[in-house]
């Protein structure tokens, strides 16, 4: 049982696992639920999901910078 344990805790090549940094984790976290929230949005109102997915530039920042060459008229 120890070593079924000890074999799973190994990455590959029986290499220690590297513990990712609080700062990556909550990037990945902030990723995948913009992504989520946008898919949501997508399914609602496809028009803006695929502007809000284009736009939404995630990684080590997060900013929304909209495509100059695909201007989108906005109804209220």
């Amino acid at each position: 049982m120890l070593a079924d344990e000890l074999a799973r805790a190994a990455g590959l090549g029986g290499r220690a696992r590297k513990a990712g940094s609080d700062a990556e984790r909550a990037r990945l976290n902030v990723t995948r639920a913009v992504r989520t929230v946008v898919r949501k949005i997508e399914a609602g109102c496809p028009v803006l999901g695929r502007h809000l997915d284009r736009s939404v530039q995630r990684g080590l920042f997060s900013a929304y910078q909209p495509d100059p060459t695909f201007p989108v008229d906005w109804e209220l």
